[in-house]
């Protein structure tokens, strides 16, 4: 009798702790989507007020500094795009042990696990489009 409430005990624990990974997991993908989403938002909000506020004749000095300015935020831009690439190939790299671990799931876990990745996938897309 104490063997089967030891191994129900150890079974509890065990799926506990696999739903607080997957918690954990969500979080830190849920984040890292986020802020560069958050990025390209504030940049195209950038883009759009700063070319409205702009007169039509521009000295060459401030045509020059418009341009150095856009410049950076084109930077800043293609530097998102690379980390999603970096995080689209490490996410493809486990994407055997993610597909694993989905397997050895059951209903909600596995569930949200699923929309956790087409959620990622959408917001990879999202972000790249701006």
């Amino acid at each position: 009798m104490k063997f089967v409430v030891v191994c129900l005990l150890s079974v509890l624990v065990a799926t506990e702790g696999t739903s607080m990974f997957l918690r954990q997991r969500a979080a830190v993908r849920a984040r890292a989507a986020g802020e560069l989403l958050g990025e390209n938002t504030a940049a195209g909000q950038f883009f759009k007020s700063f070319l409205e506020g702009l007169p039509k004749n521009a000295t060459k000095a401030k045509q020059e500094a418009v341009i150095a300015s856009l410049e950076a935020e084109v930077g800043k831009l293609s530097e998102n795009v690379l980390k999603l690439k970096v995080i689209q190939k490490s996410e493809a790299k486990h994407q055997g042990a993610s597909e694993q671990l989905k397997s050895s799931l059951k209903g909600k876990d596995k569930a949200m696990m699923e929309n956790m990745d087409e959620w990622s996938q959408r917001m990879n897309e999202k972000a790249k489009v701006g």
